[in-house]
């Protein structure tokens, strides 16, 4: 689908189009026309969205001669792309008003359902973030908490563009329509309601509409012209497996003067180079649609095997039902089972997908007996049991439900009578036995109970019975005790939490050397976030929860920002804090217990001001600053708002903080 126009962009007689393939794309049908001009507005194209045997089609619809200019959403459905319904308004959530706003891209689809975009709204064109929980799109569209910058007749923010970061966070990328030639982005944690504020990022751009999604294994992607200038070429797929470092580029169409044809017509708007990407997942094809020298639509199809190379990580972060259908779903699983130990857990930091051979499996099946390395750490177990859980409910083979059942036996046996979980169970030594919030194990473990006592996707069904899911709502139930007891108090002040936490005395505890008893910011905002989660919480959690929140707001440090330099894993790679007046608040990993100062440590255990006090191998092989708690406060507004009517704290990440 696209909007085209005899001779000027966007004028009042541009209409939508769309054309067929047959053939998995290798040939094309003659343009149709799928919404006309009438002699009130005129049409552009808004993005598909397919739900059962239903495609639907937004278009946009412009009002003419309106200054400044604005359009709304409108939608046409079909069931064999043939024959399509008249057009009808895309409603907001009162269902009276319509959508006075434009969608530019497809809506995004989260794995529960909702549906996320943005939308440019009138007056002018104004981005904001919308998002639905009606899955065919036409209602119940709500405008997310957004802060744009006022451009006048727009936002700075225009043309955005998501995806999704392995953890459930949302990123929208936008142009910026000041000409940094750089992209924005803003990030969401609760799925689509609240967002930070646009920064910008280190994307270059040549201010031309890009187009993000995600592949079928999660891995991110970004279609855009990266020229840093004002300049539509070269054509560039960037992938991420994180989400966050786009470091995998593919050359789609270099703009030179064999690949990019000579411009035919003149006409407002024209440009040469290559606008307005598309891309979208079939069967198992990445497909990119655009324009070349805004005059012809073409169409590049890159194979996902080029794009795909999975770590054991992202596998066990899969949540396609087709993938887990497949026979490589099969074989993981299958090998997961054989490094489960009889304790029910597993151990971290191995590739369970990798080949074995006859005599490393062998070596594998000896090690089950193990009852010392079975752990939560690094995700170990919860992400096992999840991978486990998605096989069993497309396949419905016994052996993986009995395997994840075992690990839900495994994480309830583990727990300790004070509601807390060790970070290895059940043979422990040093450090391993102390209450474990470090790296999230604790949470993680607490979520993963939780969303299995809810049946929340992908737990449904037989995957447990009505008695294995009160033991785990019970065992929750008791983390959160944990929690509560846990929060360290400084001068009858509650604050936050440590990494760990003494088993006996629930006070903060030493792990490595370089992990000393602390105010620990990182961990810190990850319990709180799962307690604004709770659906009814008491009054000790809305109290420990604000006094977190002050904690964070208290200790934050503005004015700088990390800075790595170098290549990692060469001598030159660095990582350094400076000085950025214009920087978002971050937060050391760790505060001492005595003066509430950040500290850094090196593996002596001695606490230092500076990360230029300690070595490389610790400066550059750990998290010493983090802007994690930053996502809390638009998520606390909201949350006081829904409990209190009102927030009782005065908050903000713009006010000044703290300096180093």
């Amino acid at each position: 689908m696209w909007q085209s126009s005899p001779k000027d962009e966007d004028s009042d007689d541009t209409w939508v189009a769309y054309s067929v393939s047959n053939d998995d794309g290798n040939t094309w049908s003659q343009p149709q026309p799928l919404a006309l001009p009438t002699k009130d507005f005129y049409c552009t194209s808004g993005g598909w969205l397919v739900r059962g045997d239903t495609l639907t089609a937004f278009i946009d619809t412009w009002e003419k001669g309106l200054e400044p200019r604005g359009g709304k959403t409108n939608y046409i459905t079909s069931i064999d792309g043939q024959t399509w319904s008249r057009m009808r308004p895309v409603r907001m959530a009162d269902d009276e008003n319509v959508m006075e706003g434009v969608l530019e891209q497809d809506p995004y689809t989260l794995p529960d359902g909702r549906l996320v975009g943005a939308s440019h709204f009138m007056p002018g064109l104004h981005i904001c973030p919308v998002y639905t929980d009606d899955p065919r799109g036409i209602s119940g569209w709500q405008k997310g908490l957004f802060e744009a910058v006022d451009c006048g007749k727009s936002s700075r923010e225009i043309e955005p563009s998501q995806y999704i970061q392995p953890d459930g966070t949302i990123v929208m990328l936008f142009r910026d329509q000041t000409s940094s030639f750089l992209k924005l982005a803003s990030v969401s944690t609760d799925r689509g309601e609240t967002w930070t504020k646009p920064v910008l990022t280190n994307l270059p751009d040549g201010r031309t509409k890009q187009c993000a999604g995600n592949l079928p294994n999660t891995t991110a992607f970004m279609v855009s012209c990266p020229a840093n200038g004002k300049r539509r070429w070269p054509l560039v797929l960037q992938l991420s497996y994180d989400g966050r470092a786009f470091d995998r580029a593919i050359l789609l169409r270099s703009g030179s003067a064999d690949d990019l044809p000579p411009r035919r017509y003149e006409g407002r708007y024209k440009t040469l180079g290559y606008s307005y990407p598309k891309a979208t997942v079939w069967h198992d094809k990445l497909y990119i649609s655009y324009s070349t020298n805004k005059e012809d639509v073409e169409c590049t199809i890159v194979p996902l095997t080029l794009l795909v190379k999975p770590s054991f990580k992202n596998l066990m972060r899969e949540t396609s039902p087709e993938y887990f259908l497949s026979d490589e779903a099969r074989h993981v699983g299958d090998q997961i089972l054989l490094y489960q130990r009889v304790t029910g857990g597993w151990p971290k930091n191995i590739d369970m997908s990798k080949p074995l051979s006859d005599k490393e499996r062998a070596l594998v099946l000896a090690d089950k007996q193990k009852r010392d390395d079975s752990t939560t750490d690094n995700g170990a177990t919860t992400s096992q049991m999840i991978f486990l859980a998605r096989l069993y409910q497309q396949t419905k083979d016994e052996r993986y439900r009995d395997g994840f059942r075992q690990g839900v036996e495994y994480l309830l046996n583990g727990q300790y009578e004070n509601g807390g979980w060790p970070q290895f169970w059940p043979e422990m030594r040093d450090y391993q036995i102390h209450i474990t919030y470090n790296d999230d194990a604790m949470v993680n473990t607490m979520t993963l109970l939780r969303d299995i006592a809810e049946q929340k996707e992908p737990y449904q069904g037989d995957l447990t019975d009505e008695a294995f899911r009160h033991r785990m709502q019970a065992a929750f139930d008791k983390g959160i005790e944990c929690i509560l007891a846990t929060q360290i108090v400084t001068d009858g002040e509650l604050t936050v939490w440590c990494q760990q936490h003494d088993r006996e005395t629930l006070k903060p505890a030493k792990a490595r050397a370089y992990e000393l008893p602390s105010y620990c910011s990182q961990e810190s905002a990850a319990i709180t976030l799962l307690l604004m989660q709770l659906p009814h919480p008491d009054e000790r959690v809305k109290r420990a929860v604000d006094a977190a929140m002050r904690w964070f707001d208290k200790h934050k440090i503005t004015g700088y920002k990390v800075v790595r330099i170098g290549t990692r894993g060469s001598s030159d790679y660095d990582t350094r804090l400076e000085k950025d007046p214009d920087a978002q608040p971050i937060w050391a990993r760790f505060y001492d217990l005595e003066n509430c100062e950040p500290f850094v440590c090196d593996r002596d255990g001695i606490p230092r001001r500076h990360l230029s006090e300690i070595g490389s191998e610790r400066r550059n092989g750990y998290g010493w600053y983090n802007s994690r708690p930053a996502m809390l406060f638009p998520i606390y507004e909201k949350w006081c708002v829904t409990l209190r009517s009102r927030n009782i704290l005065t908050l903000g990440l713009k006010s000044v903080g703290n300096e180093l």
